[in-house]
């Protein structure tokens, strides 16, 4: 990982752990299963992020397709939420797609840092929502 990379990761763990969340993030890859990633969107916006993962198992959790589904729902609802609550879908567009299935099976982890920045768009733009 280079030097940027490792600035990012470090830059979204920290921002992360100061949500109300069950346990310290360490890594990106804590959050892959999604489980934790739906906690901190509920927190960031409770009247819209209510529903977690859809058809989450906790014994499906390990296999990368129930990852892979489950950043796919939180995508999309981060997606969803800046284009209705804010109508900012212009600027996500801009900034470059995870690719999720690498993300699910720990082939580039890199993709996460690009999953991040754009999972770290409904925050910022809840703080406008007052």
């Amino acid at each position: 990982m280079d030097d940027d990379a490792s600035a990012a990761e470090a830059a979204f763990l920290e921002f992360y752990n100061t949500f109300d969340i069950p346990h310290r993030i360490n890594s990106l890859g804590d959050l892959v299963d999604g489980v934790t990633l739906s906690d901190i969107l509920h927190e960031i916006d409770p009247d819209f992020f209510q529903s977690g993962i859809p058809d989450a198992k906790p014994e499906d959790s390990s296999h990368w397709v129930s990852k892979w589904k489950a950043l796919q729902h939180i995508h999309k609802e981060c997606l969803r939420y800046i284009r209705e609550e804010h109508d900012e879908a212009s600027a996500l567009h801009k900034n470059p797609y995870p690719n999720l299935r690498d993300i699910a099976t720990g082939e580039r982890t890199s993709e996460m840092n690009k999953a991040c920045f754009n999972l770290i768009c409904p925050y910022f733009s809840s703080l406008d929502k007052g």
